[in-house]
Order: C-alpha cells, then structure tokens, then sequence
C-alpha cells in the first residue's frame, strides 16, 4: 500500500475531477434547505458518541445524510445505502477471509437487501474509526501496525470493488471521529487521498461528490468501464440458442450473461490486473451456417513502457509463415486482435476516428503520475485457443506432452527473436475442449533479442517508430523478470546480489548524510526534542483511545496480516518485472501458513542486474514448473511426503541448489525418469565449485531438453493417472515442523553457550579455590607451629594428619571438593563429553595432595582448634 500511494489533494480537487451533471447546483441548494435543522440534530448526535467511544452510533448520522441525499437522485441512477457492519460479504478469492464493511453505497438501482448479498451489488464502501487514521501530520502513512491494518482494510475493499465489476477506478471513503472525512481513490497505478475535512461542516463536499459519481451515465457510476455493456435480452437468447449447438460447451452454459465462469481473475488492487473471459464474436451469431468461434479476451492493465504484446505474437507468426519451409503454428497461441483503450491507433483500428471516439480514452490510463511512461493502460487482447490450466491433466503422460510443446513453443519464438520470460504455471494451458494439447500465452514480459528486433522492425515497418517509447532491449534483457517459484536458480541469485549491493549503497549515503548533517541537525535538537515529547504524548493518548476499536475491528473484519492475500503484495511467490511499484495481481489464495501452497503474482519493481536473460533460464523454469506439478498433483512418494513442495518452495534459493544436488524419486515410472533426467541437465548449469580442474557450466539447450521429452515419452505409461487434487498441508504440520527447527536450533545454541559458561566458571572457581586452599594451609601451618612451641610442656606434637583421616579439617577439605565437584558436574552434565569435568578432578585431587604434604610439616588447626577450648575450659 505504501509503495502506490502517490499523494493527498484537497478535497474539493478529486471532486473536480469527477464531471459537473445538469441539475447539479439546484439539487444541493434543496438539499440544504432541507436539512438545516438536522445538520445541528446530527452534531449533538456524534458529539454523544464519540464521548461514548461507540462506533457504530458514529456511522448513523452520516448513513442517515446519504438516505436524504439519494432520495432526490433520478430513479436511473439512485442508490441505497445500507448499514453493513454486522453483514458478512463473502471474498471474491478463493479461501481468503470474509469482511464486513461498516457501510455500503449500492450499485445504480440495486436494493438495500441485494446490496447485503455481497459485492456484484455495492458501488462504494465508507468505513468509520474512533481514532485511527493512516496519515501522520505530514501526510505520510504511518508505520504502526494499526495504521496499517486500518490501509490494508481499505485497499482489500478496494481490490474487492475493482475486481468484481472490472471498472477503471473506485472510490472508498474512511471516517474517524464521526466528522473527519477523507476521499480514496483507487485505480491500477496507484491512489490518492484526500485531506482531512469535515462533512457536517462542509455541507456542499459529500452531497456534489455523490451526484457526480452516480450521474455521470445513466445505471452507471464514474469509473465503470464505458466499453463495457450489457448484452440484450436479444442478443442474449441468440447467442444461448448459438451454444446448445456446440456439444463442449452445452453442458457449460448456466448463464448467457456470464457464459461459463471467467478463466482467470485477478485479485490484486494494483499491477495488470489480468482478467480473461471466454467469448465469442456476435457477428457469428447472425450466420447460422458458420459455425462458432470461441476466443479468449483478455483485459489487462499494461505500463505504458513496455511493448505490447501484441509485437510478439506478430513476430512468431510472421517468422513462421515465412520459415523455409514454414512452421506448423498448429496448437500455438496466436493473437486476434489488441487494442490500447488509452490510446487508440489508427494503424490497428482503421476505422477510429479520432475526433469522434466511441469511448473515453482518458479514463482508461491511470493518471496521478501524469501521462508518463510508468503509468498503466487498459489493453483487451483477443487470443485462440481457448485454455484450461494445467493441474486439469488427464493423464501424467498428457501433462509431459503439454511441456513437450511448451519446449517446442520456446524454440520457435527463440528462433523468431523473442524470449518469453516468465514460463509458469499461469501461462501454459492445455487446450480446454481436449485437455490433451499444452501451449505457451502471456507474453507480457517478453523481450526481443537484438537481432529480433532488428527482424521485427523489417516485417512491420509502421510499428519501428514506437521502439523508442519502450526500453532499451539489451538493458531490459537485465530486468528480473517471472514468477519466483519457477524462476532459474542464476536469475535469482543474480536478483539477491543485485539487491544486497543496492542496500549497501542506500546504508553508505545515509551515512554520510547524517555526517553531514549533523551540526544542523545539533542546532534544532532542542525544539525538535519538544516536539517529539509532545508527538509522543499524542501518539501514546491516540493507542490508548484507540486499543478497545482496533481490536473490535480485526475480529470483525477479520483482517488478514499474512504474506499472502495482502495488498501490500508481500506474497512469497512473487511475479518480477514492472519497471515501477511492487503490484499484486493473479489468482492466489491464502493463510500465512500456507507459504507458496496457491501461486501469487506480484509484480516487484523490476531489478536491473549484470546478468542477461538467456534460453537455458526459460528451459531451467520448465523444469521447475514440472516440478511444481509432481509435487502438488501427483502421488510422488518424494521423502518429504505432502510438506515437499513447501520446502523447495518456500525456502529460498538454497533450497533449489541442495535440491539438485541428489536423486529426489527412486521411481522408474517414464514421468520421474524425465524428471530424474532434466535434474541432470538443470545441475549441470550450476557445477560444484573446485578449486582444482574446475568444471565449467553446461547450459540446457533446446535439443538435449527435447531429447529428453522424446525419449520418456516413447517408454509405456501404463495406465492413465489424471492429476490429483491438491489439498494444502495442514497448518499444524508446518508450525510444528517450524517449531522443532526452531527449537533444534535453540537447543544447539544453548549447548554452545553452556559450554562455553561451564569452562569460564570452572576455570575461575579452580584457581580461586587452590589460591584459598593454599592460603589456608599456609596460615594453618604458621599458626600450629607458633601454638605448638608455646604448649610443649602441656602436651605432645600433634600427629601429621594422613589422608582419609577423621580431624575436622580433612573432612571440611573433602566437603569443598565434593560441592566444587558437583557444582562443575551439574554446569557439564548437558554438555556432550566429559574431558572438563575429569580434568577439574584431576587438578583437585593435585591440589588435595599439595594439602596434606603441607600437614606433614606443620600441625593442622583442627587440632590448636580444640586445644584452645579445652584451655578455656581449664
């Protein structure tokens, strides 16, 4: 969220960007006249709530201003406004976790009850907050973690508008302390937010907004797609009767408004917010002779910097039809047609005019940044054949067949000047009305090589002047580019070493910007400790205020802080190659736990690095895409059992490296042969380093991969084995798995650190204790010899005291031997070994030894000890 936020505008500034309607002056003038007594009703009210801290008696005067303001809208266009807080709106993504917004503006026409069957009937979300606004007082979002659970709420509700009604950009509104208002808008290269201002105060701000939103076209709001309808009943019953006569797609058919279910959905807020829908042509429905030509459309958000991809379908095709002899397309993915919605060209829509556009251009392009090279622009791409993914397999030879062609699509392109980039899971399908043909799309991240460009600015001559619009392609042949879980091990190594050189470099400039600034900054150190006090003092009043809400609200909307399904697009599979912004877009699903269990695809910004893209990185990612496939939909009897595609995974680059350093499946089914075979190849690219005879790099090339293929597949299969379903391990598993990790680890440390106490406080206690010892006896000595020539003629010599003997000293010398002996013996008891604790024995027992030679000299105090008593009896 905080890598999109571009800026804060006043408020009445994105009000202005919305377009002025007829009508629009007379309806608020009426509307205030209206409600100039409820306006101070309304202010005593939030005035009581907010003294009572109750949030939801906050949001009902401002739930209760929208029902008037709606009810003098045009019956076309007005919307109802429902209190939603306790209304559960189940996620458009797949497993991801249920909200409840606190208010919910419907779609043109749609009723308080269809509004509260979830998202396909809400326009705008409001969430109201006691406290809790996201920007600091220099209009930068903050940093704690309420802050930000309160902008990831947003910008889930957000995601969850754009993508269910595919618009170009929608609005949400946030509202804390009952008055305080500020206006979102959203679109795929980023949002703004407006400044603070207050709704009861400014009487005119809310009432203009709602009327432009909901006025702009008839049932329609600003910011929908204007190229986008809905079909009639006609058109609809035609293309119903057009189906029932193809047998694939009879059986699909549920709905002719949505026929079949979208083939791929993005759930990200930013990024190219790829969509796909199966189509066909309406002309096709006037021919009953003809029959029907099903299409893939294609509805993506592409940064106006890169080439579309529209270039390289045209220059695959114009390669191989021109090919000596030419190539057999057949079964490959070919482009029907592309057009730029943000900027129409006359070159590839013949009939465009101009000055007469049958949509609006300018709503089609995000425009914070300005008309620049980073921002987006809503493409819609026609493509055949008509794909189903890849986990849909029939059978494991099927699924080897379908990469077979992936290899062979890459070499076609490779020899036509294109390198694809990104070879994942997401962009090989399998035809859908066979399941038994694969084939490479989604050229997005391509590039040409040096000599394709050359090719392709030959063959299309009209398009050779846009090239400088685009990057340079031998420094965009540098870009990370792919989605991480099946990118090559060089690609990522070459991305963390690019990015650990970049962080060092920000450390040393900031180092020396503090140098130099520390003098200014010596001389403000006194007002700026004071404002810090009193920031503090606001900020600490702030959590307090706020601890009760923020709690209530991460229950109620249950707001998901995982990597995944975040809109911050910290996901763990990560998609790489915009040239600005981290982005998330693709289908994935999650709970944190579930580490890369659904791929995500989130655009990063786009690393430059000295190392330059090859084909051995494209044929390294079929590998792992292979992989990926075993692991997840196969029964593979891999080691790790169902924990085995998270740790290769979700573990890093390491885990990828020690994985090719040894057979993973002894099974001598043609499927792991091949396997077993290209972890060979893969291997080979990364040999052990030596120091002597190194072994130099073998990189993969399109014959030995494709050799490979051929061979497994000409073996007998046996029996089809259709892909498995995949069910991601339980979250138990992987925390305990964690756990004990953790632990072993912790274990260890502790071991080291025993260890190493146990040898500082034995060392110490030894030498202290003989140093004590031997002054004892040297005093003992001293004193017995002096006490021994006073009494001779009262009593006899003393006797030398023996080892083992009874006199009171020995036994106190024996005691401290057996509480050092213990004491050590109790510090290395969980230490592995016991050369310390005999070698503490050993140098007691010397010490003990040195005692008793000291004895036969001199009489011991035990026995002056007693003498002296008994002379005081006497």
């Amino acid at each position: 969220m905080e890598g999109k936020f571009i800026k804060l505008v006043p408020a009445k500034q994105l009000v202005d960007m919305l377009p002025k309607t007829a009508g629009e002056a007379k309806f608020i003038s009426n509307l205030m006249n209206k409600c100039r007594s409820w306006y101070r009703t309304a202010e005593k009210q939030l005035d009581a709530a907010n003294k009572a801290k109750n949030e939801d008696e906050t949001s009902k005067p401002l739930i209760a201003y929208l029902e008037k303001i709606f009810e003098g809208f045009p019956n076309e266009s007005r919307p109802c406004v429902a209190d939603t807080h306790r209304t559960v709106f189940a996620s458009i993504i797949p497993e991801e976790h249920k909200t409840m917004p606190d208010a919910s503006n419907g779609r043109p026409g749609a009723s308080i009850a269809a509004i509260k069957k979830g998202w396909p009937n809400v326009g705008l979300v409001i969430e109201f907050k006691l406290k809790t606004d996201f920007f600091d007082k220099d209009g930068k979002i903050k940093q704690g973690a309420e802050a930000r659970r309160a902008a990831r709420q947003l910008g889930k509700s957000a995601r969850s508008l754009l993508a269910i009604h595919g618009g170009c950009h929608v609005y949400v509104i946030a509202v804390f302390e009952g008055r305080k208002t500020r206006i979102f808008r959203f679109d795929r290269g980023g949002f703004i937010a407006t400044h603070v201002f207050d709704w009861l105060a400014d009487q005119k701000l809310i009432p203009t907004f709602f009327y432009r939103l909901y006025n702009a076209e008839p049932g329609q709001m600003h910011g929908d797609d204007d190229t986008i309808s809905v079909l009639s009943d006609e058109v609809k019953q035609k293309l119903f009767d057009r189906l029932q006569e193809t047998e694939h797609y009879k059986a699909a058919v549920v709905n002719c408004l949505s026929f079949g279910t979208p083939l791929a959905a993005a759930d990200g807020l930013f990024g190219r917010a790829t969509n796909v829908y199966r189509v066909v042509l309406e002309e096709d429905l006037e021919n009953a002779e003809k029959p029907l030509s099903f299409l893939a459309l294609k509805d993506s958000w592409r940064q106006a910097c890169r080439r579309p991809e529209l270039d390289f379908y045209d220059a695959i095709e114009h390669y191989c039809l021109n090919a000596e002899p030419p190539v057999d397309m057949e079964g490959m993915a070919r482009c029907c047609g592309s057009v730029d919605l943000a900027e129409p060209s006359s070159d590839l829509i013949p009939d465009w005019d101009l000055n007469d556009p049958d949509w609006d251009s300018d709503l089609h392009c995000t425009v914070f940044l300005g008309r620049t090279r980073f921002n987006r622009h809503h493409m819609r791409t026609l493509l055949t054949p008509v794909g189903a993914p890849l986990k849909s397999f029939k059978s494991q030879e099927d699924l080897c067949r379908a990469l077979y062609s992936v290899v062979l699509h890459l070499e076609i392109a490779y020899k036509a000047g294109v390198l694809h980039r990104d070879v994942s899971e997401g962009n090989v399908l399998l035809q859908e009305t066979s399941l038994d043909k694969g084939f490479l799309l989604d050229w997005d991240y391509a590039e040409f090589t040096p000599e394709g460009l050359e090719k392709f600015h030959a063959a299309f001559e009209n398009r050779a002047k846009e090239s400088d619009n685009y990057q340079n392609v031998r420094k965009s042949l540098k870009d990370v580019t792919g989605t991480e879980p099946f990118m090559a091990i060089e690609i990522l190594k070459a991305s963390a070493t690019q990015a650990l050189a970049k962080l060092n470099t920000e450390d040393d400039n900031d180092d020396d910007a503090d140098a130099n600034d520390a003098d200014a900054n010596d001389a403000d150190a006194g007002d700026n400790a004071n404002d810090a006090d009193a920031s503090d003092a606001e900020d600490n009043d702030n959590d307090a205020n706020d601890a009760d809400e923020n709690e209530n609200d991460a229950d109620k909307n249950n707001v998901d802080e995982t990597s995944q399904g975040g809109v911050d697009g910290e996901a763990e599979n990560s998609k790489m190659g915009d040239a600005a912004g981290d982005d998330s877009e693709g289908t994935f699903v999650g709970d944190g736990m579930q580490g890369v269990q659904q791929v995500a695809t989130v655009e990063m910004e786009g690393a430059s690095t000295a190392l330059t893209h090859g084909l051995h990185h494209d044929l390294e990612s079929v590998y792992w895409l292979l992989i990926w496939m075993i692991l997840r939909h196969t029964q593979h009897g891999h080691r790790a059992g169902a924990l085995a595609c998270y740790n290769l995974f979700s573990k890093g680059l390491e885990a990828k490296v020690t994985w090719l350093q040894d057979v993973q499946f002894w099974n001598r089914a043609p499927l792991f042969m091949l396997v077993e075979g290209l972890r060979v190849q893969v291997g080979e690219q990364y040999p052990m380093a030596r120091l002597f005879n190194p072994t130099p790099p073998k990189y993969m090339t399109h014959k030995d991969v494709g050799d490979m293929f051929k061979y497994c597949l000409a073996l007998a299969w046996g029996p089809a084995k259709p892909a498995e379903e995949y069910h991601t391990p339980s979250i138990e598993s992987k925390k305990n798995e964690a756990d004990k990790a953790k632990q072993t680890k912790m274990a260890a440390k502790a071991k080291q650190s025993l260890l190493k106490q146990a040898t500082a406080n034995s060392l110490g206690s030894k030498a202290k204790s003989a140093a004590t010892r031997q002054s004892k006896a040297e005093s003992a000595a001293s004193a017995g010899s002096k006490r021994g020539r006073a009494d001779d003629d009262q009593s006899p010599p003393a006797e030398p005291a023996a080892a083992g003997s009874g006199s009171r000293q020995s036994k106190k010398a024996r005691t401290s031997q057996v509480e050092v002996d213990d004491g050590e013996k109790m510090e290395v008891d969980s230490v592995p070994g016991r050369v310390l604790r005999s070698n503490t024995k050993k140098k007691l027992m010397d010490a003990q030894g040195k005692q008793q030679a000291d004895a036969q000299a001199a009489p011991v105090a035990g026995g002056s000890s007693n003498r002296k008593k008994n002379n005081k009896r006497g």
